[in-house]
Order: structure tokens, then sequence, then C-alpha cells
């Protein structure tokens, strides 16, 4: 697990070219799934926009560094409507406080983890009310992440956690281990449809989405430019949308990408 403070400022290193794109200078949290769905990119060679990596685009995220496929999985926020959505709400978590459902103050958060492999927060570390130390809240127990108030269950003091090593303890004794996850994901993979080799990169960096996608219920409804719906919330993903969506343009099959379950 990661803490948000120790991806802030690694610089972004594109596979493909062999350069690094920029430094990470902001995390954007999407509240209601509790992760982290784009990462903010600053470079000095982009003078308009605000420029950022879907967290489902990132290859790795290492101690050094953040890898990426391609300079084009860095996409202008303007581009996708949800990014310019979450924003707005401008969730910190940092110097949060945190209250139970029935309105007691449990303290203040002083950091998150999330996930490396999926973005999702795992953990908020937290100073109880009254006390001097630190402490850590399971993401389970959160019911609201919000931009001046996290809001955890009534019982949230039954599962507070003297370190995120616990957390990562229960990780690791879930059914599903990593690599099981990570077998079904090759399994998919051998699956997804070839890519000759006269396509750019582009477009193979995007039929690699492919498997990671089909087979997925969407989250919410994914409209064109003219309002109309194209796949309708509660849809699960097949080829022919696959191709459908990716038909309408990049920044389409971000959008789906970031608008389907996990």
């Amino acid at each position: 697990m990661k803490k948000s403070r120790d991806i802030i400022g690694l610089p972004v290193i594109s596979i493909a070219d062999g350069k690094e794109m920029g430094t990470i200078k902001s995390l954007v949290v999407n509240p209601d799934q509790g992760s982290v769905e784009f990462m903010v990119v600053s470079s000095e060679e982009w003078e308009l926009g605000i420029k950022a990596i879907p967290f489902k685009l990132i290859v790795g995220l290492g101690e050094f560094a953040v890898t990426i496929e391609s300079s084009s999985s860095i996409i202008d926020l303007a581009e996708i409507p949800i990014a310019n959505e979450l924003l707005a709400k401008n969730i910190q978590i940092h110097a949060t406080r945190i209250i139970t459902r029935k309105g007691r103050l449990m303290g203040q958060a002083e950091e998150y983890f999330l996930d490396e492999e999926t973005g999702k927060i795992a953990a908020v570390s937290f100073r109880p009310h009254g006390s001097e130390e630190q402490k850590i809240l399971p993401e389970d127990i959160v019911l609201t992440f919000g931009r001046e108030i996290i809001v955890v269950s009534e019982d949230a003091d039954d599962h507070v956690l003297n370190s995120i090593e616990d957390v990562e303890q229960a990780e690791v004794e879930k059914p599903e281990s990593r690599e099981q996850m990570a077998a079904s994901v090759e399994t998919a993979t051998a699956a997804a449809p070839s890519v000759s080799d006269g396509k750019d990169l582009e477009e193979d960096f995007d039929m690699r989405q492919f498997p990671f996608l089909v087979g997925k219920k969407v989250t919410a409804d994914i409209l064109d430019d003219q309002g109309n719906v194209l796949v309708a919330k509660g849809d699960t993903v097949t080829e022919d949308i696959f191709h459908k969506i990716r038909n309408q343009g990049r920044s389409k099959l971000i959008e789906l990408t970031i608008k389907v379950e996990d």
C-alpha cells in the first residue's frame, strides 16, 4: 500500500517513449467509489489545461516513479466530464474531521493509503479526539468521504487498528489472493482480439483494455456529444459495446474504463 503523500512529486515515465513526461502534482479522489480516479500531472511543457492519468491506465506505481505505457495515457481532463466533476468536489481527506453516523467526533484524518494495483483507498490514518497517538481506520467502515467530513459507521471504534501492517495482513487473508487475480487477468488477456503489427501504439494500447472491460457492468450512463445514451447504467460491456465506444473516440473509451465496476 502507498501513502498518498509518497506519490506526490514522483516522476511519470513513459515506457514507449523512454522519457519523463512530468511529475505527479495531486490525486483526484472519487468519493463514491472510495478510490483515486486520476493523478494530475505537472510539466513545464504544457501551457494550457489540466493533464492527468486515469488510475486504470497506470502500469506501475513504484518507489521512484509512476510508469505508463505511452504519452497517450496522459489526457486533458477537459475531455472527460466526470473528471471535472471530481475536481470540483475537491476531496482531500487530509486534515478532515471524522465523525460517526450519529455525530460523535472520532478525530482528524492525517493520511490515506491506497492499493497500488486498483487505486482503492484501503485505510485512513487519524489522530483520535483528545489523543496524539495515530491509529488506522480500514476503508470498509467509511460511509462517506466528504470535502470537510468523513462519516464512519457507529461501531467504528471496534475496527480501529494500530498500524497499516494490520490492514495489509487482513488483505493477505482475503479469500482471493493477488496471485489468483493476476491469473484471472492473464487468462482474460489471452482471449483479447489480436492487434496487427501495422496498428500504431495508441490503437494497440486501446485494444489492450478489451479484456479488462468486457463482461463488467457499467456504473453510469455514457452519452455521446449530443447527449444521447451510448451505454446505459447497468449494461454489461460486450465486444460490440467495446468497439461502439472505441469508435466514438479515445476520450469515450477512457470514460468507459472509468465507469465500469471493479
